[in-house]
């Protein structure tokens, strides 16, 4: 027990380093090709402008507030510290550090379902390399990062039926951004799933805080930074090859578990269809950020699926999970096709890191 707790104690402080020192370096890379890390400098901006009193979270890029465009609170706790370090790069740490402490409240729910901590250890690793949780971390900076470990911890007290501490920590979830709200509409409708009688109070309540901060945020809130209705991204027309490749993914990067975990997937319902029904195919691509509730939610669903199956099918079912999970990884595959979202291609990759470290090195 403790060599295993050891063991991720190693692997989230080299993983954190090297995933920081990464996403610092990728934004030089790409400033280096002539490429505007857009969303970084959104939310830098906004930082920037709040602190020097030229507009609250004001940016020159959606051209309001950023609260006219997404209701994040949450970005009024960063401001202390961007005081201090102010900075992009300092985003770009907070980021990989919300995602790397997210996987100590996964370790733990990990832990309580499947009752083996060699286990739970092992889909801590499928946790930290999911093309999903890549994708976030890789993708400029979002404040919607800064909520995976609540979503975890949420989870974790609702799994150990802790309902009054699981419903605290989602309202933590609210703040990252206006669709959070999905979260504790699905946490309701999961306990509905589960035991119809005995949660329904609880499923009313978390459902009801998910309703009143979307309803908040998209009719009062956002129209009051702004003059103009946010993003129309459903507009009724589906993008099939999109949804096909988002599920297919999905699918295979978590070993097929989640289909064995029955009523269960009712976890996933929403944040799919906030992703599968939009007109807008980054919604769906992996390296990017939009995937921030589903996939972590499709983690969480596997280990339940994981929870039915004997140990020589759980762990080959790990296998497969973390072989694809590393082919469809925006950051470590050798692979890099369009669906990643990038902006250059392999080959003007390797041109820039060069051209990069001639100009760090001879400058």
């Amino acid at each position: 027990m403790r060599n295993v707790r050891k063991a991720l104690a190693g692997v989230l402080f080299v993983y954190f380093v090297v995933m920081s020192l990464y996403s610092i370096f990728r934004v030089k890379v790409l400033l280096v090709l002539g490429y505007t890390p857009t969303d970084l400098v959104i939310f830098n901006e906004s930082l920037s402008t709040t602190i020097h009193g030229a507009g609250f979270f004001y940016n020159h890029i959606e051209g309001v507030s950023h609260f006219g465009v997404h209701n994040s609170p949450i970005l009024l706790l960063i401001l202390p510290l961007y005081k201090v370090w102010p900075s992009a790069d300092l985003l770009l740490v907070l980021q990989t550090l919300s995602v790397t402490l997210a996987a100590v409240p996964f370790f733990k729910l990990s832990k309580l379902i499947l009752k083996d901590e060699n286990a739970a250890f092992a889909f801590t690793l499928l946790y930290l390399f999911s093309p999903f949780v890549l994708g976030v971390l890789r993708f400029d900076f979002h404040a919607v990062s800064l909520a995976l470990p609540f979503i975890f911890l949420s989870l974790y007290y609702l799994e150990k039926g802790e309902y009054v501490k699981a419903f605290l920590v989602s309202l933590v979830v609210l703040l990252v951004r206006e669709d959070a709200g999905l979260f504790p509409i699905s946490v309701g409708l999961y306990l509905l799933a589960l035991n119809y009688k005995r949660n329904a109070r609880w499923a009313f309540l978390f459902g009801a805080a998910g309703v009143f901060w979307i309803g908040l945020s998209v009719f009062v809130v956002i129209p009051h930074f702004s003059h103009f209705h946010f993003y129309n991204r459903y507009t009724g027309k589906v993008l099939w090859r999109f949804v096909v490749y988002l599920v297919s993914v999905s699918l295979l990067s978590t070993g097929f578990l989640p289909l064995f975990a029955g009523k269960r997937m009712v976890l996933l319902v929403l944040p799919f269809l906030e992703l599968a029904l939009s007109n807008y195919w980054a919604m769906m691509a992996i390296g990017d950020h939009y995937q921030w509730l589903f996939g972590p939610l499709l983690l969480v669903v596997a280990l339940y699926g994981a929870r039915r199956l004997s140990r020589r099918a759980f762990w080959g079912s790990v296998a497969v999970a973390g072989v694809f999970s590393l082919l469809f990884s925006p950051v470590f595959s050798p692979l890099f096709p369009h669906y990643l979202n990038a902006p250059y291609l392999l080959a003007s990759r390797i041109d820039a890191t060069f051209k990069l470290a001639r100009i760090l090195l001879f400058r």
